[in-house]
């Protein structure tokens, strides 16, 4: 799935992917934290959007633990 991350759309559409919740809900929890629906997402220079698709979906860990 391709989508940009760096807008509350794109981010929404990929949370939605990852999670199997709802993307019209995910998104409505953006606005409603006070986020514009139209808003894009400026990652600094140490930290990236995919990064928090990290810690959700917890690919750090499963890469340092040891089976």
């Amino acid at each position: 799935m391709k989508v940009n991350p760096s807008t509350i759309h794109g981010l929404s559409l990929k949370l939605a992917y990852l999670t199997d919740i709802d993307f019209k809900s995910i998104k409505s929890q953006f606005v409603d934290a006070g986020f514009s629906a139209e808003a894009t997402i400026e990652p600094d220079d140490n930290n990236h959007p995919n990064d928090i698709f990290q810690l959700i979906t917890g690919e750090d860990e499963k890469k340092s633990q040891k089976y």
